[in-house]
């Protein structure tokens, strides 16, 4: 157990809203994409953006993000506070690395890097 302070608490909370509207985002896009049929629109790139491993990258990228979230709001277990920030700070490295293969360096793709970076920071400054 440790004591989160101020940081971590305010990071957690924006953290858990963040994964909660990414997850009902990834739910709807799914179904929705499916059912959109825009005449004289080919509409298979958009499908084939739903993938399975974008999908679970999605999944897994939301479910560490609630963890850690909650772990960081209650101060139950550091060390599982840091594994699911780590995860999630994988998952956004993978898919900088998949944006920059398919459309080159942009400078916004450090702005994915501030949130884990303050939770990090609030983290450390709880122990």
């Amino acid at each position: 157990m440790f004591k989160p302070n101020k940081l971590l608490k305010i990071v957690s909370i924006i953290i858990i809203v963040l994964s909660v509207l990414g997850l009902i985002s990834l739910g709807a896009g799914y179904y929705m994409v499916n059912s959109m049929e825009v005449p004289g629109v080919d509409m298979s790139v958009l499908k084939a953006s739903y993938t399975p491993l974008s999908m679970g990258m999605s999944l897994i990228s939301s479910v560490s993000m609630i963890v850690a979230g909650i772990l960081g709001v209650s101060g139950k277990s550091f060390k599982g506070s840091a594994v699911a920030i780590g995860i999630y700070t994988v998952m956004i490295l993978v898919s900088c690395v998949q944006s920059m293969m398919l459309t080159g360096f942009n400078p916004l793709l450090v702005i994915d890097f501030v949130i884990p970076a303050l939770y990090i920071w609030g983290l450390y400054q709880s122990k």
